[in-house]
């Protein structure tokens, strides 16, 4: 949601829209996870009987420390999976990150610079079998066992990449 708010705020004609949008998205994903880990945090102090205060400290330098380690852990990985291309073939990425693609492509949504090729296609089967499992689950002994809604997106999503 906060990258189509943004899109709406950053005018099209910018150059930099795509890049503002992928920069307040990662922002407002970086907090609300922060927010979620904290909050694990604090229930199972609570449960442990440890200070909030002292819950409240260690984030924040695991939130600090994270960020300098995260990024020494990439320049690392980067470095060690580099590849140099062949001629005439296009360079595959070997170390992928399947939530940077989602980003992106949702940043390209929200300023209407279309979608995937594949789109179509896979929403019209991921719909169909949608339906169909639906259906199964209404009156399937062992529904437990079909896939939930965001399993089955994870798994087309990973088709496509």
């Amino acid at each position: 949601m906060s990258q189509f708010a943004f899109a709406a705020l950053t005018p099209r004609s910018n150059p930099l829209a795509l890049h503002i949008n992928l920069i307040a998205g990662a922002i407002a994903e970086s907090g609300a996870v922060q927010a979620a880990d904290l909050m694990c945090d604090l229930k199972a102090g609570h449960k442990l009987g440890v200070s909030p205060d002292d819950l409240f400290r260690g984030q924040l330098v695991g939130a600090v420390c994270g960020a300098f380690i995260a990024n020494a852990v990439n320049k690392l990985i980067t470095w060690f999976y580099a590849v140099t291309p062949k001629p005439g073939m296009a360079m595959k990425p070997p170390f992928e990150m399947p939530a940077a693609h989602l980003w992106i492509v949702s940043a390209q949504l929200a300023l209407d610079r279309g979608l995937p090729e594949k789109a179509t296609p896979v929403s019209i089967g991921t719909a169909v079998a949608f339906a169909v499992m639906a259906v199964l689950k209404i009156g399937f002994a062992g529904r437990a066992w079909l896939p939930s809604g965001a399993s089955f997106a994870i798994g087309e999503w990973e088709e496509l990449h």
